[in-house]
């Protein structure tokens, strides 16, 4: 992965590569993530691990940036 800056927020992003070969933004910083399972009303933490959110999640000026999708 390779890490540069957001040209809108200025944040640290790295950029990791699609399974279809397309290039995403990723926040530098990792998060915690915790995977829940709803047990009939309690949910129940399945699975937690540390990972990066999508940039897109996060920027602020995001849907600036996007592309129509047609």
């Amino acid at each position: 992965m390779t890490e540069s800056r957001c040209k809108s927020c200025g944040a640290a992003i790295l950029w990791a590569v699609t399974p279809k070969g397309k290039n995403t933004p990723l926040d530098a910083k990792k998060v915690r993530v915790a995977q829940l399972m709803d047990l009939g009303g309690t949910l129940k933490i399945e699975e937690a691990h540390e990972g990066h959110l999508s940039h897109w999640a996060t920027c602020p000026t995001a849907d600036e940036h996007r592309k129509d999708q047609k």
